[in-house]
């Protein structure tokens, strides 16, 4: 539909926990991680029709999960947008509103993430259900300002 944007919230696949002296943002996929990453890019690949724009915070493991889905496509970049970064419901729903591509893949971070489906597909950010590593959530919202409550959860992918 014309009046609509598509909106894919994608949390990162599963990474190592963090190591003894190494910061939370340098910690890398897990076996398990890439695995997930690579299901997830395939799952998109197979449900788009065209590339999608890529945003993710600047973690080692959201810039890992969101390479695995650009390599689908020829050409297609990954920009980092530190704000997603331990972002709430609240700051995803404004750099989503600040990005008017389409389809737009935000790759990020729980619980934020989750609470920002919520937020965005009930109207309540304490609705949220539990995003596990690399799920999908797909969502149809207008394409004018985001508000709670505006958008249509219309496919979800557990990635399990």
């Amino acid at each position: 539909m014309p009046n609509l944007r598509h909106l894919i919230l994608l949390r990162h696949a599963h990474a190592e926990p963090q190591a003894a002296g190494m910061s939370d943002l340098d910690r890398p996929l897990s076996a398990t991680g890439k695995l997930q990453a690579s299901a997830g890019a395939a799952w998109l690949k197979e449900h788009l029709s065209h590339a999608p724009r890529i945003i993710c915070s600047p973690s080692l493991r959201t810039k890992a999960t969101a390479q695995a889905v650009a390599a689908h496509w020829s050409g297609c970049n990954v920009h980092e947008i530190a704000d997603i970064y331990e972002a709430s419901a609240g700051t995803l729903m404004d750099v989503l509103d600040r990005d008017h591509h389409s389809p737009v893949v935000l790759v990020g971070h729980n619980p934020g993430l989750e609470a920002a489906l919520a937020l965005l597909s009930t109207g309540q950010s304490s609705a949220a259900r539990g995003m596990s590593p690399g799920a999908i959530a797909w969502l149809t919202a207008p394409k004018n300002a985001l508000v709670p409550g505006c958008a249509e959860l219309k496919l979800f992918w557990p990635n399990q």
